[in-house]
């Protein structure tokens, strides 16, 4: 009878051991995602750790930790943004402005294409009839955007069948395209309507 007892016993054990559930180790896992730079995961880890448990406190002070790694990044972050937003003003009011596009040997006095650079980062494409007056026609207009990097610009305009992206690159003072190296921008004083 004492047998059976000890043998129902070790199986009831046994059958409870393995159908009950370890609660997980949140503090340790919270603690491998932060090790691993995964902030939000492990805030969450961190966060499923009731008051209750021993480990609460200690959890606190990593959510703590967590806060003050993020508002750096953040800080560093809008740093490098402000920097950036402060190179492209200068590089746009550096290339802002008008220009005819000139390809060599090809270039028409009657017809030409003018891309007019704002320092918003707008653009206009302008298809512009001169015929036998000085003063040019605008017989086509697009519009579109540009950015301007240390040594070039693309020019992005909506075009009939889309959107046309054209990059220049600055060579001895010449902004040259970089796909047709005979096409080229020769800025202007002349005034557009």
């Amino acid at each position: 009878m004492k047998r059976r007892n000890s043998i129902f016993l070790i199986i009831v054990f046994v059958i409870y051991a393995s159908c009950s559930e370890k609660n997980p180790e949140y503090l340790i896992l919270g603690k491998k995602s932060l090790d691993k730079e995964n902030y939000s995961l492990a805030r969450n880890q961190f966060l499923t750790i009731k008051s209750d448990n021993l480990d609460y406190d200690k959890a606190q002070e990593y959510i703590k930790k967590i806060d003050s790694i993020e508002k750096v990044i953040l800080k560093k972050s809008i740093l490098k943004d402000s920097i950036a937003k402060i190179e492209s003003n200068k590089l746009r009011k550096k290339y802002a402005g008008t220009y005819k596009i000139e390809v060599s040997g090809t270039s028409s006095k009657e017809q030409v294409e003018v891309y007019i650079l704002n320092t918003d980062g707008k653009a206009e494409w302008l298809w512009i009839n001169y015929g036998k007056s000085k003063t040019g026609i605008t017989d086509d207009r697009k519009s579109g955007d540009w950015i301007a990097d240390t040594n070039s610009i693309t020019i992005s305009i909506k075009g009939n069948s889309g959107m046309i992206s054209e990059t220049y690159q600055e060579k001895n003072g010449s902004l040259i395209n970089k796909q047709l190296s005979k096409r080229r921008l020769e800025r202007t004083k002349e005034i557009f309507k």
